[in-house]
């Protein structure tokens, strides 16, 4: 899975939409502290490898929810969009990673208020998209 990870990331970063808005900022989980806006974070929920009665496949299939980062709304929909069209119904290898399919599942907005300590801004808004992303493992 870690290798699958690192490829995605690689995928999306790829699309000249994604890396004109983002440049490199895609981050695993969280951003890091004075991270610049737009950007990026990922995060895998879950894996599920299919067994045979032989036993491992190599055949597994991850959620991975990917966040759009921006403290302007229309910002994060532009990257989001980005983002959805680079992955949505790609199959074929990307690095090492041979995708079965990536297909984008759910998406949702949300809003971060400020703290006092971040007085200046009103807050960020952070746009979750969730995708199925099937693949080969080693």
């Amino acid at each position: 899975m870690k290798q699958a990870l690192i490829d995605l990331r690689e995928k999306v970063l790829a699309a000249a939409p994604v890396a004109a808005i983002v440049a490199r900022r895609m981050y695993p989980n969280y951003f890091p502290e004075g991270t610049d806006f737009p950007a990026l974070t990922y995060a895998k929920s879950s894996v599920v490898r299919l067994w045979s009665l032989d036993g491992p496949t190599g055949y597994a299939s991850a959620r991975v929810t990917i966040g759009a980062w921006s403290d302007n709304y229309a910002a994060a929909l532009t990257l989001a969009e980005a983002v959805r069209i680079a992955l949505d119904k790609f199959r074929g290898t990307f690095g090492s990673t041979f995708f079965q399919s990536i297909k984008c599942e759910t998406d949702l907005d949300t809003f971060a208020e400020a703290t006092d300590q971040e007085a200046s801004s009103p807050g960020i808004h952070r746009l979750l998209l969730d995708f199925t992303v099937s693949f080969n493992e080693p």
